[in-house]
C-alpha cells in the first residue's frame, strides 16, 4: 500500500461558480494530505476562476491552469500532462467528495495494481442512488481480469455496464493514464469518460473494485445528457467510431464489439427519448403458448409487460392490463386497470409481467388472497430477446 505517494487530483472547471467552492474545499480537506490539486479552467465566463484564485491563496497545493474553451477532453488531458503525482484522480467541479476518499482508494493501490474503482452517490434535489460496477467487487488478478473482458463494457447478465465507466471515484497510475488519455479524440463530448476508462482497463493487469461510496455526483438537469440536442446522435457516432478503433486489436472472444453496441444502445435510448419523446426498451420473450380463445390478463405494464403484450396481441383475442402505478392510463388503446379491480372471472390466465422473482412471489400471494385460482397465475423468468426492442410513442 503506497500511503506516502503524491496524488494529483484534477478538477476540470467550466462555469460552475455555484458549486466550485464546495468541490475544491472537499478535496483540500482530504485526510490524506500529500496532494497536488490541479484546477483546469476551460474558459469559464462566470465567477468560477475568481473563486478558484481565492481558494488558491488559502491552500498552496492548488495549481490553476487557464485555457480557452476547448471542451472536457482537452481539459482533462491538460490536467494529466501537468500532473506530477504517481497517481491521478478526477473530481468534477459540481461534485464533492468525502474526506476519506483518496486515503481509501490509495489503501488498495499496491505496486502491481493499475486501477482502483469505487462506487458513487448520484444525487439530485429529490433522489440519491448508488452507482457502480456491475462486476462483483474484489481484486481481479491478471488472468481473472482478462477472464472478465467479455463483460467489461456491457454486462449482459446485469443489462448494464460491467466496469463503471466514470473517471471519477477511481485512482489511476499517471504514466499509464497519460499513454491512454493523450490519444483520446478532443472532439468526443459524449462518452468521454468511457473512452478513457475502458481502453485503460484493457491494458491493465490488476484491478480492484471496491464497494466504497465516498464520491458525491450531482445530477445536473441542464447538462448535455439532459438537454434536447439533435446533434447528440453525431456525438454518439463519434464516440462509437473512436472506441471501435481502440478495441479492434483485442481477441474476438472478448466480444468487445458486441459489448460496445449494447453499451451504445443505452445512449440511444436516452437520446431518442429526450429529442423525440420515443421510448425504446429491450424486448422479452414469453415461453408459454396460449390458445387464440384464451383470455389473458397482464399484471404489470413496464418493459416486460409491454414485450409480452406485443407477443400475445398476435396470439389471443383478449388481453386485460393491470398496473397499480399506471391505472387509468391508456396503452395500445386499452385502459390500464387497478389490481384492486381484479376479478378472476374476467380471464383464463393472469401473467405476472415482472422480472424480479421475489416481487412476483409477493404478487402471487396477493392474487391468491383476492381469490384468484393458483392454476390461473403464471410467472416465469423473462428472457431477453437479442437485437429486438420495444417502442413507445
Amino acid at each position: 500500500m503506497d500511503m506516502d505517494k503524491l496524488v494529483s487530483i484534477i478538477i476540470p472547471v467550466y462555469n460552475t461558480d455555484t458549486y466550485i467552492e464546495e468541490c475544491i474545499k472537499s478535496v483540500c480537506n482530504q485526510e490524506y494530505s500529500n496532494l497536488q490539486i490541479i484546477v483546469v479552467d476551460d474558459g469559464s465566463t462566470d465567477s468560477s476562476i475568481k473563486i478558484c484564485e481565492k481558494l488558491q491563496k488559502e491552500d498552496g497545493r492548488i495549481k490553476i491552469i487557464k485555457n480557452i474553451h476547448k471542451g472536457a477532453v482537452y481539459t482533462r488531458k491538460c490536467g494529466v500532462e501537468n500532473a506530477i503525482g504517481e497517481y491521478v484522480a478526477f473530481v468534477d467541479s459540481d461534485d464533492y467528495v468525502d474526506k476519506k476518499l483518496i486515503g481509501r482508494l490509495l489503501k488498495h493501490m499496491d505496486e502491481d495494481v493499475d486501477m482502483v474503482s469505487s462506487n458513487m452517490y448520484a444525487f439530485s434535489i429529490n433522489t440519491e442512488v448508488i452507482m457502480g460496477s456491475s462486476l462483483p467487487h474484489g481484486t481481479y488478478e491478471k488472468e481473472q481480469w482478462y477472464g472478465n473482458f467479455n463483460k467489461l463494457i456491457y454486462n449482459e447478465e446485469a443489462n448494464t455496464w460491467g466496469l463503471f465507466q466514470s473517471l471519477s471515484g477511481k485512482l489511476f497510475r499517471r504514466n499509464k493514464l497519460w499513454e491512454i488519455i493523450r490519444e483520446e479524440n478532443d472532439e468526443i463530448s459524449l462518452g468521454d469518460d468511457a473512452a478513457v476508462v475502458y481502453p485503460y482497463a484493457l491494458e491493465s493487469d490488476k484491478i480492484i473494485l471496491t464497494d466504497d461510496c465516498l464520491y458525491h455526483y450531482r445530477v445536473n438537469e441542464t447538462s448535455m445528457t439532459h438537454t434536447l440536442e439533435v446533434n447528440v446522435f453525431q456525438k454518439i457516432y463519434d464516440f462509437m467510431k473512436y472506441m471501435q478503433i481502440k478495441i479492434q486489436e483485442y481477441p474476438d472472444e472478448w466480444q468487445l464489439d458486441k459489448q460496445l453496441h449494447k453499451y451504445m444502445f443505452h445512449f440511444l435510448q436516452n437520446s431518442i427519448l429526450s429529442v423525440y419523446g420515443i421510448k425504446i426498451g429491450i424486448a422479452y420473450s414469453i415461453e408459454r403458448r396460449f390458445k387464440k380463445k384464451d383470455r389473458i390478463a397482464l399484471y404489470g405494464v413496464g418493459g416486460v409487460g409491454k414485450s409480452f403484450f406485443n407477443i400475445l396481441n398476435n396470439e389471443v383475442d383478449k388481453i386485460i392490463l393491470y398496473d397499480k402505478s399506471k391505472a387509468g392510463q391508456i396503452y395500445k388503446n386499452r385502459i390500464i386497470l387497478s389490481p384492486n379491480d381484479i376479478n378472476q372471472d374476467d380471464f383464463d390466465y393472469i401473467i405476472i409481467a415482472i422480472k424480479n422473482e421475489e416481487t412476483a412471489r409477493k404478487i402471487t400471494k396477493v392474487l391468491l388472497n383476492q381469490g384468484v385460482s393458483k392454476n390461473k397465475i403464471c410467472w416465469e423468468t423473462p428472457k431477453l430477446i437479442a437485437d429486438m426492442y420495444t417502442i413507445d410513442c
